[in-house]
């Protein structure tokens, strides 16, 4: 059987079945990160990707922030400060 008929049989396009996918990897991206984040450890990863950018890269913003969060480098949220309840308290005479 033909791949052409193989295909048509299997309703595949005879493209998606010849794809062969690019081998992509994060190991630049991750190794700037880290430095980056050692350098300035409270930058988040917006402030990260704008100096990433005009350093020269040409990343995808989406691809800095999913390897900015594989490698937990996300800052902790710090809690707000809770005041202690007052008591009240009537006002004195003018």
């Amino acid at each position: 059987m033909s791949e052409r008929q193989a295909c048509r049989t299997v309703q595949v396009s005879r493209c998606a079945y010849r794809h062969q996918p690019k081998k992509i990897t994060d190991e630049p991206i991750a190794q700037e990160l880290r430095q980056l984040a050692h350098r300035q450890p409270r930058w988040g990863c917006d402030k990260m990707t704008d100096y990433l950018r005009n350093e020269g890269h040409a990343w995808n913003h989406k691809r800095i922030r999913r390897v900015y969060r594989a490698m937990a480098l996300h800052l902790k949220r710090k809690p707000k400060k809770r005041l202690p309840a007052r008591s009240a308290q009537t006002l004195l005479g003018p």
